[in-house]
């Protein structure tokens, strides 16, 4: 395992909108809570698009290599002798059926 420091850039804005009626709305931007309510947690909110902002495959510079899927060494410093096409055999009838075609 290698770690690195990485800088997540999460840009979002919603909006919270208080009705007597509130209702789900179809802008996933616009959150309408009750008028009665005296605190907004956000926190959810926060969480998630933070989620949202983190790169779906962690690299730590530009020209970085990765880590091999199948065994974990650094591809940075050396190669593996894994097969990266290494699937699942729940595939193997649907490999079959492309390769009669």
């Amino acid at each position: 395992n290698s770690e690195f420091n990485t800088k997540l850039h999460a840009n979002f804005q919603l909006s919270y909108i208080f009705s007597k009626n509130p209702v789900v709305s179809e802008d996933y931007n616009v959150k309408y809570i009750s008028a009665d309510q005296d605190k907004i947690d956000i926190s959810k909110d926060v969480y998630e698009y933070t989620e949202l902002s983190i790169p779906m495959k962690k690299l730590c510079s530009d020209d970085c290599k990765g880590l091999c899927s199948v065994c974990g060494i650094n591809m940075n410093q050396g190669k593996c002798d894994c097969h990266l096409e290494k699937t699942n055999d729940i595939w193997e009838p649907l490999k079959k059926l492309k390769s009669n075609n």
